[in-house]
């Protein structure tokens, strides 16, 4: 039994012994140091992979940071995958990695250090978590080939040369919230064609876009008041740049001197314009914008009540901002009057924070002051809206419709009335609807109640509005009878009859009719509107309609020995001048 024991603890340790040994192995692929807190801080590599996966921990320790140019100059490293819980990536951690094609940022990275990823020249893209506010000097210079480049919307800085050398990257969002861009920031790129500088940006570095030999247009900051020169020096394909307003100083030094094709864009008297008369360059005036409108979705929002649920997990409304005419800025700045209930961001991302309402306004950042607001309501809203009540009535009808709202707790529970057919059924605001007198047609009609709270949650109902008379219509034996006209029978005749057919108008209404003769004596008519002449004489025929409209039409019959023939006798001919008396 103990020779047993002993075999199986011997088979166990040979199973163990691999695992151990490549645990250690991998550790010992990477150097490390402890922070104060405990953590690893990763100093260097020296394994022989080409693809590096760096683990969440060594020997027991958290990895939390990339030290100092801990992967500087491995050339042959193509791939460096980092574990999330990494916080800083420090200066010059992965610079001269020229092979390395893919680095990941993990999303709880909060710092990177300068040059950090200078002349990884194969690094195809890139995404800066949230939360980065710097990009401190020359984080990517030089990284040729990036295609990709995400900037968080936290990000404020961009420092000196830290997007500089960047051949392949031919468009970039600025984020917002991006106060500085250092100096020569995109110098010697050849990629970017087109950049639109937000209006948040105040300051812009000497030199900034120097040798960017593709770059065509920039949009520069309504945020800033100032241009130095050298701006745009080396960029020999520039054909479009516009200033804004806000621009009153513009240093001409070096500005356009290698731009034979550049033109100057912005509004008529402004140093722009100046600017471009004093150097001779082409200037096109820009129209201010007249109009801001805020959207949600697709929507035009402008001036309307919109809610945020204080019960729901969801308490964001994200809204955008279109202007007209177009402007090369159409970007909005974003407040709110009273923030601790309704704050929004600038991006137009509206939060709710505690019960009550607040404007949100969205200002042209043009300066022409034009600006459009919305209403927001922070409560706990309604999510449903029903509403009961008859389906069909007739014309010149009243109806009270019944609406129930959930839920229960919903802090404003009233509803406002609209009909898709006013001028069949109209609504008052407590619910109350009246058909029309006249209705022309049979007609399906939608009442909607929508809840005020600024939720947008409705309920419908339809409601089936049927015609009443107004109006009847007589043909006799197929001819048409004028209103008020008179009806001949001709006693002398061998059917001394006529059939009258009704016509009520209009034509979805109810076509039953009653008839009654005023003289029967004289001329009787039957319930399809065959009268017989019975004597000579007048009587009046009337005709009901029996949909309850009360509406009659009579039309008189006159029964006699009719003329059948008239022979006209005298001369057949007559002298020129001369008359002749004829007799019937």
């Amino acid at each position: 039994m103990k020779k047993s024991v002993s075999i199986l603890l011997m088979l166990l340790a040979i199973l163990l012994v691999p695992i151990l040994a490549w645990a250690t192995q991998a550790d010992a692929s990477f150097k490390f140091s402890l922070d104060a807190s405990g953590d690893a801080v990763i100093t260097g590599y020296v394994g022989s992979a080409i693809d590096v996966t760096i683990p969440e921990t060594l020997a027991g320790h958290r990895v939390t940071a990339i030290g100092e140019a801990a992967f500087m100059n491995k050339d042959t490293l193509t791939g460096i995958s980092l574990p999330d819980g990494i916080l800083s990536i420090d200066r010059s951690a992965f610079k001269n990695c020229r092979s390395a094609v893919s680095i990941n940022i993990p999303i709880t990275v909060r710092k990177i250090g300068a040059n950090a990823f200078e002349n990884c020249f194969s690094l195809v893209g890139a995404t800066v978590p949230e939360g980065i506010t710097a990009l401190e000097n020359r984080v990517f210079l030089n990284c040729h080939g990036l295609q990709r480049l995400t900037l968080p919307r936290s990000l404020e800085t961009i420092g000196d040369g830290s997007l500089a050398g960047l051949h392949s990257l031919k468009e970039l969002e600025l984020p917002k919230a991006l106060r500085t861009i250092g100096l020569g920031a995109f110098a010697s790129g050849k990629g970017l064609e087109s950049l639109v500088i937000p209006s948040s940006v105040t300051d812009i570095g000497y030199s900034a876009f120097h040798g960017s030999e593709n770059l065509k247009r920039v949009v520069l900051s309504t945020g800033m008041q100032e241009t130095l020169g050298g701006l745009f020096h080396g960029c020999p394909d520039l054909e479009e740049v516009s200033f804004p307003d806000n621009i009153r100083r513009i240093d001409p030094g070096m500005l356009f001197t290698s731009s034979p094709k550049v033109s100057v864009h912005g509004f008529v008297g402004s140093a722009a314009q100046v600017t471009a008369n004093a150097l001779r360059i082409p200037f096109v005036p820009i129209e201010s914008i007249r109009e801001v409108k805020i959207l949600l979705g697709n929507e035009n929002a402008t001036g309307q009540l919109k809610g945020i649920d204080l019960s729901s997990a969801q308490k964001e409304l994200q809204f955008s901002a279109q202007v007209s005419p177009d402007s090369p800025w159409p970007g909005v700045d974003w407040k709110s009057t009273a923030p601790t209930i309704a704050g929004v961001d600038a991006y137009g991302v509206v939060t709710g924070n505690k019960s009550g309402k607040a404007t949100i306004v969205a200002s042209a950042v043009d300066g022409s002051g034009v600006s459009a607001q919305i209403q927001i309501n922070v409560a706990n809203l309604v999510k449903g809206v029903t509403v009961s009540g008859e389906t069909e009535m007739k014309a010149n009808q009243n109806l009270v419709l019944t609406v129930a709202v959930v839920p229960e707790q919903a802090d404003n529970k009233q509803v406002s009335w609209t009909s898709s057919h006013p001028d069949i059924l109209s609504v008052a605001k407590n619910g109350k609807a009246a058909a029309a007198k006249r209705v022309p047609a049979i007609t399906i009609v939608t009442l909607t109640a929508q809840a005020t709270d600024g939720s947008g949650v409705s309920g419908n109902h339809e409601v089936t509005v049927y015609p009443l008379a107004y109006g009847i219509s007589l043909k006799a034996n197929d001819r048409p009878v004028e209103e008020k006209g008179t009806i001949g029978i001709d006693l002398s005749s061998g059917d001394p009859t006529v059939q009258l057919v009704a016509a009520v108008i209009p034509a979805d209404a109810m076509q039953d009719v009653t008839w009654k003769s005023s003289a029967n004596r004289i001329a009787t008519v039957s319930e399809t509107g065959f009268v017989a002449g019975l004597k000579k004489g007048s009587a009046n025929i009337t005709l009901s309609a029996q949909d309850g409209s009360g509406i009659k039409a009579t039309y008189k019959v006159n029964v006699s020995n009719l003329v059948s023939e008239i022979v006209i006798t005298g001369s057949d001919a007559v002298a020129s001048g001369k008359s002749i008396t004829l007799k019937a």
